[in-house]
């Protein structure tokens, strides 16, 4: 009698049984000793969320315990294959860190071209299905304005393919009523109870639903068949409804992301004192480059061992996505320190960087580092940061001290009607204007302090001052007038901008007074406090600043100027201050 043989579960449904036992170390043994190891460990981060979590901890455990860097090697694979989360694992080609870099601090069309070049694209489908659902949402999105420019049936399917194995809503390229039929005769030539079942539904939506329930084994036998139509077909319109239905049968939509930080860093750290190369590797492998938040806190010795890593690295790759990740992290390892091997490479990042990209993981600390060495960087991404800087916002950099070396960029954005109009005079002033308008700034305080106020003071002493009256008062009346550039993001204001304005209103207040300078701040003070709807005053911390400033100077016109405006003023924090000018001025009296 011939016994009967039975085949071995896949390995994700063998270790998942080994979980539901409670005994992960037994799941983690059988998939280190699997014959297919560690190609046939992909697979695992499929499991349920609790299970790779309990699998992951012990990984941990197993390499704290290694005594052979082969062992430490292998637990740690299967930790990186567990959390899903390492770019091109086992892959040679660095296609997603290249789409991924690309997307997130280049034209998000390049990293399109970049995955729809790649060979295989069911393979490429697979690989960038497992990047954040950030990342694909934006991808999926230039995808579809690809899909409908496309000028040769070809490309249109190569676009429909990728754009419908990363999307989460599958059916917004092509008509249901062109759709539905192919479906419907593709599943009719199938013939089994499930698929009967689900073709039985009149809903063509709950059609689709049903698909995506069925079993893989299934979806793929039925991808089969919408290949073999693709093939059959005599039309391009056919063939493309034939090319859809098969990445929709292989790709259901994927639900939303995974966040496994705290199972990537519990490994990190147990990696980083044993393995420095493999701690940095880690990271830099990492598809949210989440790791790299990690790096500020090490002691420095250990930022020192892993930058050397990183300079290694560096001179090893050709890869410009890698290249591009590697500086990167050597500039968050080492910030604020000059640096010139990896100069190049910075400078591309940055040249190619959109204002969005500006809180990437170690964009800030690239300035930073080309900066400190000697070299400048895009005059639109210096104002991005002074923006930003303005708006107090924090990057785990000193902004405020990059933002003191740009130098060699204007003293103030351009873009602001007023800006426009002082960067053109400035251009042929003496120095001695430009290190006003600089200083002017620096402002950032709600009230000047003493030494800010002697270094105002000692430059307005090296112009005339009534000069500089008139021209400040000239820029002064163009604040709030429209923009000559856009700004990122919807924001109303360039807060670098409105520091300078305050800056320099408060150097008026220096100067002897003036009729006027008197009904110059009065008016930028009304003007400021002009209503946005939904939001209040439209500049209320500059209306301060000239209430300050006109119960600063002394004589009748700033007093007659504060009485008219406690008048019409109703904003309170403001007229406290209109109010304590004309105490003071009374009291002068």
């Amino acid at each position: 009698m011939t016994q009967a043989t039975h085949e071995a579960p896949p390995l994700p449904a063998a270790v998942l049984a080994d979980v539901e036992r409670d005994d992960p170390a037994a799941a983690c043994e059988r998939a280190l000793a699997h014959p297919g190891f560690p190609h046939a460990a992909k697979g695992l981060s499929g499991l349920p969320t609790k299970a790779v979590r309990r699998l992951a901890q012990h990984c941990v455990e197993l390499y704290r315990e290694a005594r052979t860097p082969e062992r430490r090697d292998a637990v740690l694979t299967l930790h990186t294959a567990l959390l899903g989360l390492r770019l091109d694992f086992l892959e040679e080609d660095h296609l997603e860190i290249e789409v991924l870099v690309a997307a997130s601090s280049r034209d998000i069309a390049d990293a399109c071209e970049t995955a729809l070049a790649a060979g295989n694209p069911r393979r490429t489908a697979e690989r960038l299905r497992g990047l954040h659902e950030s990342y694909r949402h934006r991808l999926t999105d230039a995808l579809a304005e690809l899909h409908g420019a496309a000028r040769t049936p070809e490309r249109r399917n190569r676009v429909l393919w990728l754009h419908t194995a990363l999307s989460h809503y599958q059916l917004n390229l092509l008509r249901f009523e062109d759709l539905e039929p192919v479906v419907r005769e593709v599943l009719g030539r199938d013939g089994s109870a499930e698929v009967e079942a689900v073709l039985a539904s009149e809903s063509f939506l709950r059609v689709m639903s049903g698909l995506r329930a069925l079993p893989p084994e299934a979806r793929e036998r039925l991808a089969g068949g919408a290949r073999s139509l693709r093939e059959e077909a005599r039309t391009p319109e056919r063939r493309e409804l034939a090319v859809w239905l098969e990445a929709a049968l292989l790709f259901p939509p994927l639900p939303g992301g995974l966040t496994l930080s705290e199972e990537f860093e519990a490994m990190w750290r147990e990696v980083l004192p044993v393995d420095a190369a493999a701690a940095c590797e880690m990271v830099l492998a990492d598809k949210e480059f989440s790791g790299a938040r990690l790096l500020p806190t090490l002691p420095e010795d250990l930022r020192d061992r892993l930058a050397r890593v990183c300079t290694e690295l560096y001179g090893a790759t050709d890869s410009w996505a890698r290249r591009d990740r590697i500086a990167r992290m050597h500039a968050m390892l080492a910030p604020g320190r000059p640096d010139d091997l990896m100069a190049h490479t910075r400078q591309e990042a940055l040249s190619a960087a959109t204002a969005a990209a500006f809180w990437g993981q170690g964009c800030v600390h690239m300035v930073w580092v080309e900066l400190v060495s000697g070299r400048d960087v895009p005059v639109r991404f210096g104002q991005t940061l002074r923006r930003y800087w303005g708006e107090g916002y924090g990057s785990g950099v000193p902004l405020g001290e990059v933002v003191r070396l740009l130098t060699a960029h204007p003293v103030v954005n351009a873009g602001d009607e007023w800006t426009d109009h002082a960067l053109a005079e400035l251009a042929d002033l003496p120095d001695a204007w430009r290190d006003l308008v600089a200083h002017a700034a620096t402002a950032k305080a709600s009230r000047p302090s003493a030494t800010w106020e002697r270094r105002g003071r000692a430059l307005l002493a090296e112009v005339d001052a009534d000069e500089f009256r008139e021209r400040v008062l000239g820029w002064l009346a163009l604040v709030g007038e429209p923009r000559s550039l856009p700004l990122e993001n919807d924001v109303r204001h360039d807060r670098f901008n409105d520091i300078a304005v305050r800056g320099l209103v408060r150097l008026l207040s220096f100067l002897p007074g003036h009729a006027r300078t008197a009904s110059g701040l009065g008016a930028l003070l009304e003007k400021s406090l002009r209503k946005v709807p939904g939001q209040g005053p439209d500049r209320p911390a500059l209306a301060n600043a000239c209430a300050t400033a006109l119960g600063r100077i002394r004589g009748e016109d700033f007093h007659a100027e504060l009485v008219r405006l406690a008048a019409v003023v109703d904003h309170r924090p403001t007229l406290k201050l209109i109010g304590a000018g004309v105490d003071a001025h009374t009291g002068a009296v």
